[in-house]
C-alpha cells in the first residue's frame, strides 16, 4: 500500500522553546535540526514510505527537508499543530494512507515504523502515543479522520474520534516512538543522565 508520511516542523529558531533556560537559542535550534535530520533519514530509510511531506513555516526547515528529497508545504506555524498535520493530510493522494510523526523523536527506527504500517494493515487508525500516554507522537490512518493535534489530551481524543466514526484502531507503543524532547528532564535523558524508556515494540488493539 502506498503510505506517505507527513512531518510538521517549526522553524528552527521557533523550536523547543519549553527548553529555554536548559539551552541557548543557538543550542535549541541545533537539537530541533538533528532531530529533524534523524526522523526524515528514519523516513527515507523505511522501504514502508513511499514520499515525504515536511509542513513548515520555516525556509532552515524548509532546506533541510529538500536536502532529504522531502515535499514541502508552506503554513503559517499558527497553533494548534493540528493545522499543519491538517495541511499535510490536503496535500496527500486521495488514495495514499498517512502516517503522521513528530519532528522530535531521536530515537525513531525503522523498525518502528514498520510496526506502525504493519498494523495500519489490520486497522484504520493507528495512535502512538508519547511516554505520558497523553499527547500523540505518531498517527497511521487508512481513512481520514479529524486529527486532535496540540489539543493536550490528543491521545485520548483520536481514540475518541476513531470510534466516534465507527473506525477500528490499534495502539502501537515503543522506546522510539514515545521519547520525545520537550523538557528539561527530556533532555537529561537524551544526554543519557536518566534511565532510558523501555526497548520493546507492542500494539495493542483497542
Amino acid at each position: 500500500m502506498s503510505v506517505w508520511a507527513i512531518v510538521p516542523a517549526k522553524g528552527f529558531a521557533r523550536a523547543k522553546s519549553r527548553l529555554d533556560g536548559a539551552l541557548d537559542a543557538a543550542s535549541r535550534s541545533s537539537l530541533a535540526r538533528d532531530m529533524l535530520a534523524h526522523v526524515l533519514g528514519t523516513l527515507r530509510s523505511s522501504n514502508e514510505i513511499t514520499n515525504v511531506v515536511v509542513v513548515t513555516d520555516g525556509e532552515d526547515v524548509e532546506a533541510l527537508a529538500r536536502m532529504y528529497g522531502a515535499i514541502c508545504v508552506r503554513d503559517r506555524g499558527e497553533p494548534p499543530l493540528r493545522l499543519a498535520v491538517d495541511a499535510g493530510l490536503d496535500a496527500l493522494p486521495t488514495d495514499a494512507h498517512a502516517l503522521v510523526v513528530m519532528a522530535d523523536l531521536p530515537w525513531l527506527t525503522t523498525n518502528d515504523v514498520r510496526s506502525l504500517v504493519a498494523a495500519l494493515a489490520g486497522a484504520d487508525v493507528v495512535v502512538a502515543p508519547d511516554a505520558s500516554r497523553e499527547g500523540t507522537n505518531a498517527l497511521a490512518l487508512r481513512g481520514r479522520v479529524r486529527t486532535a493535534f496540540g489539543s493536550g489530551a490528543s491521545f485520548a481524543e483520536h481514540l475518541a474520534r476513531a470510534k466516534s466514526a465507527g473506525l477500528t484502531t490499534r495502539i502501537v507503543e515503543s522506546r522510539g516512538l514515545a521519547f520525545d524532547v520537550d523538557t528539561p528532564a527530556d533532555l537529561a535523558a537524551l544526554r543519557g543522565d536518566v534511565s532510558e524508556p523501555p526497548t520493546s515494540v507492542r500494539a495493542v488493539g483497542t
